[in-house]
């Protein structure tokens, strides 16, 4: 029988492929890294440029007519929108999710003054949530049905009940707040998952026009 001549083990080849296995894995950890980093300053610069401009407009209102911007108050709840998505899509430094409740708080003070002061046909929701929490994922989507359905009258402030955040804490107290989900509809709290109809009926939405 004839001997088998087994190759020599190349140490080069099997160092190399370690140096690039590992150069690869702090390759990814730097991108990953960087890669939030710049979200996070993409969307730091976002929220306080859009916190500047709601500070400013509450300081034109004292001057001007609210009745009169209310197309301006619409335009500043869709960027709300916008930077509430994307601090929705990633694990966000704490601070950002502060400033956006507070931001919510101000464009829900707006609503309201629309309401007494405007009589407007508009309505604001403050929605309590929390993680892993299967009611509240289905009240958030049932609450973002209702938004899709009536962009120009529904304005939705999701805030997380755990959030350490003086503004969350506040309307807590003022709503006596204590399990998840919770929301606040026009200043009116409902305990659990609201549904469509429900919701409808509250805001007076469920009603038929009457024929002229």
């Amino acid at each position: 029988m004839a001997k088998q001549h087994h190759k020599p083990i190349s140490w080069g080849i099997y160092a190399k492929a370690t140096v690039l296995t590992i150069m690869a894995f702090i390759a990814g950890i730097l991108f990953a890294y960087f890669g939030l980093e710049w979200r996070v300053n993409i969307l730091e610069n976002s929220t306080m440029d859009l916190f500047i401009t709601m500070m400013s407009y509450q300081q034109v209102l004292q001057f001007t007519d609210p009745c009169e911007n209310n197309a301006y108050v619409g335009y500043l709840g869709k960027e709300l929108d916008i930077i509430g998505n994307r601090l929705s899509q990633g694990d966000y430094p704490k601070y950002l999710l502060k400033q956006y409740a507070l931001m919510e708080s101000m464009h829900m003070q707006l609503i309201e003054r629309m309401r007494n002061e405007c009589n407007a046909d508009v309505h604001w929701i403050i929605f309590f949530y929390g993680e892993r929490c299967p009611e509240c994922d289905a009240q958030g989507n049932i609450l973002s049905y209702m938004k899709g359905k009536y962009p120009t009258k529904i304005y939705v402030y999701a805030m997380r009940y755990d959030l350490d955040s003086p503004i969350a804490a506040a309307l807590r107290i003022e709503y006596n707040v204590s399990v998840i989900p919770t929301i606040i509809v026009d200043g009116k709290k409902y305990d659990g998952v609201m549904g469509v109809d429900e919701l409808k009926e509250i805001m007076g939405l469920s009603k038929t026009p009457s024929s002229k």
